[in-house]
């Protein structure tokens, strides 16, 4: 994320911050989709995400990467939703949240691998465990160094080497026709 742009937010420069919108708002719109799984709800994530940022735009600076800081809470405010929706009392652990869907989106690489692949590569992708569904997509998809995986999770990094390992390998059997 470009500094000047954080810098501006941090001044309340609007413009700004709409650039920020239109840069972060789909990465984490199908991150909290992929958690929460209702449009809605994913749409009310990001907005409050948002919301957070612009009510904190007077100490953005202080924050080290304001993208993984915007991921935690959009990850918090899901589980929250999660919470609510179904009245856990006790609360919600990665390890609760069942079906942990990535809602997929083009690329570029869909264009160079063929149909039959990318229809293969989803469906592997879909059957992997969910707590390793979703640290494959923080580590793969949205390309999130380990250490702030094991952070954000509350895991290891090992746990997350190990979770990215394991999806590897069932992807390259898949592709592999193995």
């Amino acid at each position: 994320m470009e500094a000047n742009i954080i810098y501006r937010i941090s001044q309340g420069d609007e413009h700004a911050f709409d650039t920020l919108m239109d840069v972060c708002s789909p990465s984490l719109y199908r991150y909290a989709l992929g958690i929460v799984r209702s449009r809605e709800v994913a749409e009310e994530i990001v907005s409050d995400v948002f919301m957070e940022v612009w009510k904190m735009r007077g100490s953005l600076l202080e924050i080290s990467s304001l993208e993984s800081w915007m991921r935690k809470v959009t990850y918090c405010k899901a589980v929250t939703a999660l919470r609510h929706d179904y009245s856990c009392p006790e609360g919600v652990s990665i390890d609760d949240i069942v079906n942990f869907n990535i809602d997929t989106a083009p690329s570029p690489d869909e264009e160079i691998i063929s149909r039959e692949d990318a229809s293969l590569l989803n469906q592997a992708i879909q059957s992997l465990p969910e707590k390793c569904r979703h640290v494959f997509y923080l580590a793969k998809i949205d390309c999130m160094p380990y250490k702030e995986i094991a952070l954000m999770l509350g895991i290891t990094v090992a746990t997350v080497s190990y979770h990215v390992g394991y999806a590897m390998d069932a992807l390259r059997r898949v592709l592999r026709h193995d």
